[in-house]
């Protein structure tokens, strides 16, 4: 409101808030005239989202012609916390494989962060580096972390918790562990077949997998025929039962020596070759 009334016209009063990257002040004008000078208007001081976690503070400025300007502090309080933010989320790997998750702060920070990077399994799976630095300067700036999964000698899977941890905050990364060595695939022997016969293989895992796994078939021989199914699936309950592959030859393809392979996420190649005997072969002709 204005203190009296001193015109006959109206009088525009402008109001700011800086810096604006602090707060914000809305409507950036009020009119008073005669009739309303001593009527409280109202203004609305907004604080500023920032990326920073210190409180800040901004001076509000009231202006109009020919009166003296009035100001008064702003403190903005912030509402932010700090976190530390990893990529990806989780992550399956084969033993000896690896991968590079990354870690950035969510927000400036007021020094400087150590933050502390182990693997709360050592048997499932090691890190190269045990702290990462962030500041100011480099906060948003993602830092790599080397994760390694162990060679162990028994057929099941592992799994560990990659920490990254600074004070009272931490994110945790789950890492899953897989065999390799997981998949049995065996068939006739000899694996041999007479144009247009079929030959079938037995597909079984060594040891549970920690849930359903899908395996998929491929390989040489499905250009000469079919090889039936596309893909298989097992579960903790019935890994050990075996699956059956049909390779079935198209007698008008060609002959000689194809393959059939097995694979699943992050393990080993299963292959099983078959032989496709010439239609002239002496077998071919009983």
């Amino acid at each position: 409101q204005l203190a009296a009334n001193g015109t006959d016209t109206s009088l525009v009063v402008s109001l700011s808030a800086a810096p604006n990257t602090a707060a914000t002040i809305t409507p950036a004008t009020l009119t008073f005239t005669s009739t309303n000078y001593a009527t409280y208007q109202s203004v609305t001081i907004n604080g500023v989202e920032d990326m920073n976690l210190l409180t800040n503070s901004a001076t509000v400025s009231v202006t109009a012609s020919g009166l003296a300007t009035k100001t008064v502090t702003a403190s903005v309080s912030d509402n932010d916390t700090q976190q530390i933010i990893v990529s990806p989320t989780s992550r399956t790997l084969a033993e000896n494989g690896l991968f590079n998750p990354t870690a950035v702060l969510a927000f400036d920070p007021s020094g400087t962060v150590l933050v502390s990077v182990a693997s709360t399994n050592t048997g499932a799976a090691t890190v190269g580096t045990t702290s990462l630095t962030f500041d100011s300067s480099n906060y948003a700036t993602p830092q790599a972390v080397t994760v390694t999964g162990v060679v162990d000698s028994n057929l099941f899977w592992t799994s560990t918790n990659i920490v990254f941890s600074a004070g009272s905050i931490s994110t945790t990364l789950p890492v899953t562990v897989v065999e390799p060595d997981l998949i049995s695939l065996t068939g006739p022997n000899p694996a041999s077949i007479c144009p247009g016969d079929e030959i079938s293989m037995d597909v079984k895992l060594q040891a549970a997998p920690p849930g359903s796994l899908t395996l998929t078939t491929s390989g040489t021989c499905a250009n000469r025929g079919t090889v039936a199914p596309a893909s298989m699936t097992f579960t903790p309950t019935d890994f050990g039962v075996v699956q059956t592959i049909t390779f079935v030859h198209d007698f008008a393809a060609s002959t000689g020596t194809c393959t059939v392979k097995v694979d699943g996420p992050n393990m080993n190649i299963k292959t099983f070759s078959v032989t496709v005997l010439a239609a002239g072969a002496p077998v071919c002709n009983m």
